[in-house]
């Protein structure tokens, strides 16, 4: 049975203007879904930032099948995530097109997640194969099922929800 690749992550760090250029352009997103959908403060620009790409698009071309099978991306719809499924769309269209974009619900998402998710699958044509904790597939059902959150252990949300 062929092994499934997973991706490391390979954008940690991959600079603050191109998760701003993405927002901007890429979604075309408003100013409000920008500012929801953003976890950090953007610079104009970084002067390391074609030296990450680089180091990305090197980095696909030695871990990735060129045919994207075999390939799994787990999101969690963080900026960087959403930088990563533009950068595969403009650099690997086909390994892109060939991988599995795996989502996990927790069900505890903020409340911007699943707009900017939605965004995200339309402008690139993707979906994602989305995922909730098992057995359960509302926060009612989780919570009368594995109990409030914030009262569990971190590492017993994260073994349920995830």
């Amino acid at each position: 049975m062929a092994s499934v690749r997973t991706l490391p992550a390979l954008l940690k760090g991959a600079g603050n203007a191109h998760q701003a250029r993405f927002f901007k352009t890429q979604l075309g997103a408003s100013s409000a879904l920008i500012s929801s959908c953003r976890g950090a403060r953007f610079s104009s620009s970084s002067p390391d930032l074609q030296q990450k790409v680089d180091d990305f698009r090197r980095a696909v071309e030695k871990h990735l099948p060129a045919d994207g099978k075999r390939a799994v991306f787990a999101t969690a719809w963080l900026a960087t995530d959403n930088v990563f499924v533009a950068l595969m769309r403009e650099h690997f269209p086909e390994v892109l097109k060939g991988m599995n974009l795996v989502a996990i619900d927790t069900l505890h998402l903020f409340p911007t997640t699943l707009p900017c998710a939605k965004l995200v699958e339309e402008k690139y044509g993707k979906k994602a194969l989305w995922k909730a904790p098992n057995g359960v597939i509302t926060l009612e059902e989780f919570i009368a099922k594995y109990g409030d959150c914030e009262e569990l252990d971190s590492a017993d949300f994260d073994f349920v929800s995830k």
